[in-house]
């Protein structure tokens, strides 16, 4: 941050910073054997498109911005628990049924360079904070005592 910083500056560093940590999430996913190709999105956060466009480079995969009327999390879990009792024998079928898609936003190479080159300093700095959070705990709660 600096002097010459400018509103739009610093609201694309609060898109980048929560990117990094939905990378994060994510890789960690899938380092226990789960499956992730296509982000869906939909709420407030989904109406920046400027944001689901940081995410699809950040993700290196397509985020598809979902309609109004396919709901919320509440939704997917509803799906889910649909599957798992019977209900929705096609799970995939059932989601192309109900949740509808408005656009799909795709990474754009130079940027998905650019967070691929940079990323590994936010894991680096993340696992640091970890450290020095607990560290700073342990010197607050010394000084309640």
């Amino acid at each position: 941050m600096g002097l010459d910083m400018k509103r739009s500056d610093l609201i694309r560093s609060i898109f980048e910073g929560t990117s990094y940590s939905l990378r994060h999430v994510v890789e960690t996913v899938k380092e226990s054997g789960a499956k992730a190709d296509v982000l869906r999105i939909c709420g407030g956060g989904a109406k920046s498109r400027t944001w689901a466009q940081i995410k699809a480079s950040m993700l290196k995969m397509p985020v598809y911005l979902l309609d109004e009327t396919s709901g919320d999390v509440p939704v997917g879990d509803a799906l889910i628990v649909g599957h798992k009792v019977g209900v929705f024998p096609d799970l995939t079928k059932a989601v192309e049924q109900i949740v509808k898609v408005n656009e799909i936003i795709q990474p754009i190479d130079e940027w998905v360079n650019a967070y691929d080159k940079l990323y590994p300093y936010y894991v680096e700095m993340y696992r640091d904070l970890d450290k020095d959070l607990k560290r700073l705990k342990s010197t607050v709660d010394g000084l309640l005592v």
